[in-house]
């Protein structure tokens, strides 16, 4: 593996060298950088990590010996249709007495085996959709996608409503079609109304409403009472002194 890396180093770096000068030299060099990064991860078998700077390469400094790099990346990480559409891209632009056409020409055969057909749907349209994570458009689409073999994830994700999650299993040459209906926005929870500010006072006991006059009229009964006593005590006291 590390020695296949070499090989595709020293390709590229003699094809980056000679690329036109529709990239200035700085684009060159940064783009040969991440090649060089890319091509070191790539012996490592970090395929994912590999990919990003081939890509980063390719968009710095566009080549078919970078674009033939990222097409093998891609295959060893098993994303089929990524690797035959940039595969079929390398066709197109590399000469053909490029040394990898060939090769690529076979793998192009062999991964159209391992890919199908698929049409998505949503309702409502204008739903974005992820196939295993990657986006790959708004609906209504504009055609079918080309996805690989295998336990495909879909994912259907629209403002105001909850995503959608399907997963489908592809076979090869299989033309699916697939709808998702997206649920309806959920209805909204009314907040609960705001309870009375309360407040803790001291409340006197309420008074009878003639308590007081109540009150003063047995003390006057009590005092009149006590006075007509004195009074008759005195004439009684007073007879008796009588000769």
């Amino acid at each position: 593996m590390r020695r296949l890396a070499l090989a595709l180093a020293l390709c590229a770096a003699t094809q980056l060298a000679s690329t036109p000068a529709v990239a200035d030299d700085a684009s060159n060099r940064q783009a040969f950088k991440h090649f060089q990064r890319g091509v070191t991860l790539y012996g490592e078998a970090d395929y994912r990590a590999a990919l990003v700077e081939f890509k980063r390469a390719y968009a710095v400094a566009p080549n078919a010996a970078v674009l033939y790099n990222v097409g093998e990346a891609q295959y060893q990480l098993q994303d089929y249709a990524a690797a035959l559409t940039t595969f079929e891209h390398f066709l197109a632009e590399a000469s053909y007495g490029d040394a990898h056409r060939t090769e690529v020409e076979t793998n192009v055969e062999i991964l159209r085996a391992r890919v199908g057909h698929m049409t998505i749907t949503t309702i409502p349209s204008g739903a974005e959709v992820a196939i295993d994570d990657a986006p790959v458009g708004r609906t209504p689409l504009e055609r079918a996608l080309l996805v690989s073999i295998g336990h495909r994830k879909i994912v259907a994700a629209l403002a105001g409503r909850p995503s959608i999650t399907r997963y489908v299993d592809v076979a090869a040459d299989d033309t699916l079609s697939v709808t998702l209906q997206l649920p309806e926005a959920p209805e909204p929870v009314p907040s609960p109304a705001p309870r009375p500010e309360t407040t803790s006072r001291l409340t006197e006991a309420p008074q009878p409403a003639h308590g007081g006059s109540t009150l003063r009229w047995l003390g006057w009964t009590a005092t009149g009472a006590l006075a007509v006593g004195a009074i008759t005590s005195g004439i009684r006291s007073f007879n008796a002194a009588a000769p």
